[in-house]
């Protein structure tokens, strides 16, 4: 959230609601309260937002990935991704991989964020939902 320090470092469209929405404290209160991009139908385009921390986070630290779809009935995406962003090889790190979220409309889930991903031992301070 903005009030833990977390701010949005970049996104790949933002046609309808804008990214900041991502980490807002506030409850959706209307239908453009949420990051909403122009949704391309194209085979593999998946759009993504980056969300820097103020603190850096290690895998270890990370038990689950929280997604709210709570007020998002049919606009949420088919799937997604979470990635950290690897400072010291300038690279991003698939933390959890592409999982269905289709089925997850009007509700919250928590992801696990497995223990044993490519990023263990790192610290992030940027993530990249994809």
């Amino acid at each position: 959230s903005r009030a833990a320090g977390a701010r949005i470092g970049g996104c790949s469209n933002e046609r309808f609601g804008p990214a900041d929405a991502c980490i807002s404290d506030d409850p959706p209160a209307g239908m453009f309260d949420g990051c909403e991009t122009a949704r391309s139908r194209g085979a593999n385009h998946h759009d993504w937002v980056v969300i820097e921390t103020s603190d850096a986070w290690e895998v270890a630290e990370m038990r689950f990935l929280v997604v709210d779809f709570t007020f998002f009935r049919n606009n949420n995406p088919v799937d997604m991704e979470f990635y950290g962003w690897d400072e010291s090889s300038g690279r991003w790190t698939l933390l959890i991989e592409r999982f269905a979220v289709k089925a997850f409309a009007g509700n919250t889930i928590s992801v696990p964020v497995p223990q044993n991903s490519d990023g263990s031992g790192t610290r992030f301070r940027k993530f990249k939902v994809a």
